[in-house]
């Protein structure tokens, strides 16, 4: 799950938290994240304390049909119980991760049949 941390931080990167006063969140903090793993998919949403609002296991198959499904649970648990704050992604891969790079986002030299070159980045969660 993405990291959380500093007291009163609400995850809009408000003045109150970059200067570690106290903030007043008026709405929940939501955490999305995936583990995702050559046999399967752990999706999760969870609240600020990090309860489990909604969770699933997804086979890894083709990347479409996988990253369809953890789409469409994304979607399904914003509607459930607001927006994403925060997203993490924890994968087989190697990612690439520099915005710069014109792969960005994707799955690069991975040995997983079918992933190479194939990007990580959900419509749901972009």
């Amino acid at each position: 799950m993405a990291a959380v941390s500093g007291e009163g931080y609400d995850g809009h990167g408000c003045a109150a938290c970059r200067t570690g006063g106290a903030a007043v969140v008026s709405e929940p903090l939501l955490l999305g994240g995936i583990e995702a793993g050559g046999t399967k998919f752990l999706c999760a949403v969870a609240d600020r304390d990090g309860r489990i609002l909604a969770e699933t296991r997804i086979a890894t198959t083709t990347p479409t049909e996988t990253l369809g499904a953890a789409s469409a649970f994304f979607r399904d648990a914003q509607r459930g119980h607001g927006g994403l704050s925060a997203f993490s992604i924890g994968s087989f891969g190697p990612l690439s991760w520099n915005p710069l790079a014109t792969d960005y986002g994707y799955i690069t030299s991975t040995p997983k049949p079918g992933w190479r070159d194939w990007p990580a980045m959900m419509p749901a969660c972009a």
